[in-house]
């Protein structure tokens, strides 16, 4: 555009002055109609270059006119929501300095009118949690399942954050809403994989927690200790739910029609050996046992063990003293034995083999379990200088 107008000017002005080198001035005639209008070469071209001018410089004035107007008017229709982006950010690096109180307030003021609606409240949500202020996080996560109409989605960690939030504040339908609505959107895999685990543990709905879990034994971002925590709990839950409403022949047969590879895994055996300890079936309580305890478990099944209704059982005394008599310091095995001696009401023989459990590692559990045995063989003074103990270990 530049070159265009120089190379017009040039034009123009060889134009004027071309009448000096043939020493004429030269004449221009302009006919319209009756008017006549006579001008030499140079007076027309001077007419022009001001008209030329006079047309820019309202070129500039109009064009000046209408950007003041269209800043004032982008000003009146988007002002609150800038005023608002400013206000998310400002509370975003509250956020992020630890000022949750400061953090809070901004990302409420900005969350009505920022184009990161959602964003904000979960922010907002986040900080008010961290103040303990549960009742303001529920909500603020409440705006989020509200605000179906918002062109604003929440990315895949957003989303996993405000799920958990959902569930630190024991809004499952809330958290469940959440991952219904963004499933098909953010995928199923991994940890919202594991979030959806856990929001049907809560609703009870164990039977689709199994199915899940059978999906996050593929996946190899997904914890194995935690998959094992929620089969046990998943399995239980459901095995009692089959009881109530049928009888524990079904759930022997469900236990039976599972694959090799599930009926052999620890977390679903404690599952099943809780159902079978609770109605009192010690033959078949053995029988499930026996074989993983002639081998070698894990310290998670020993510990699940504890929690069982296990009456005195010869084959499983037995199979432990055998270990022990191989690894007689052997802290699994130890404890193994001790707490089948409180099993059993043997205190005696409890309160011994607490000793040497003892002496190779002090846990509070151990060290609690420990106290009660003394208290029951009547040693009060020894058992409360065990809970003086547990107490300063805490």
């Amino acid at each position: 555009m530049i070159r265009f107008i120089i190379i017009l000017i040039l034009v123009l002005i060889v134009t004027a002055f071309s009448y000096l080198l043939i020493d004429q001035k030269g004449y221009i005639l302009i006919t319209m109609g009756d008017l006549i209008y006579e001008a030499t070469v140079f007076g027309f071209v001077t007419l022009l270059a001001l008209s030329m001018m006079v047309l820019y410089g309202l070129y500039l004035l109009i064009r000046g006119v209408f950007r003041t107007s269209g800043k004032a008017w982008h000003f009146i229709a988007h002002g609150s929501e800038e005023k608002a982006m400013r206000l998310y950010e400002q509370g975003l690096a509250a956020y992020l300095v630890e000022d949750f109180a400061k953090a809070e307030k901004l990302l409420v003021k900005s969350a009505p009118k920022s184009s990161m609606t959602n964003t904000a409240w979960l922010f907002a949500a986040s900080a008010a949690n961290k103040q303990n202020m549960t009742e303001s996080a529920k909500q603020y996560l409440r705006h989020i399942a509200e605000n179906t109409e918002g062109e604003e989605k929440l990315n895949y960690e957003a989303l996993l954050v405000a799920g958990k939030l959902n569930l630190d504040d024991a809004e499952f339908s809330q958290a469940r809403q959440l991952i219904d609505k963004n499933k098909d959107r953010v995928g199923h895999k991994g940890r919202m994989l594991s979030l959806d685990i856990e929001v049907c543990l809560h609703e009870k709905r164990y039977l689709q927690a199994i199915e899940y879990l059978r999906d996050a034994r593929k996946d190899k971002a997904i914890d194995d200790t935690q998959i094992e925590q929620w089969e046990t709990l998943a399995f239980t839950g459901y095995f009692q739910e089959l009881i109530s409403e049928h009888s524990v022949h079904d759930v022997e047969q469900y236990f039976s029609n599972l694959s090799r590879k599930e009926r052999n895994r620890e977390s679903i055996i404690l599952a099943y050996a809780n159902v079978l300890g609770e109605h009192g079936l010690t033959d078949k309580l053995e029988d499930l046992v026996l074989p993983l305890l002639k081998k070698q478990p894990s310290q998670a099944f020993i510990n699940g063990l504890k929690d069982i209704s296990m009456p005195h059982s010869p084959k499983v005394m037995t199979a432990i003293q055998k270990h022990l008599q191989k690894e007689p310091d052997d802290p699994v095995w130890l404890s193994a034995f001790a707490y089948a001696c409180v099993a059993s009401r043997d205190w005696e023989k409890a309160r011994k083999a607490f000793v040497s459990l003892l002496k190779v590692r002090q846990l509070p559990d151990d060290l609690q379990a420990y106290a009660k045995v003394l208290q029951t063989l009547g040693e009060h003074e020894q058992a409360n200088r065990v809970y003086q103990e547990i107490m300063a270990q805490a």
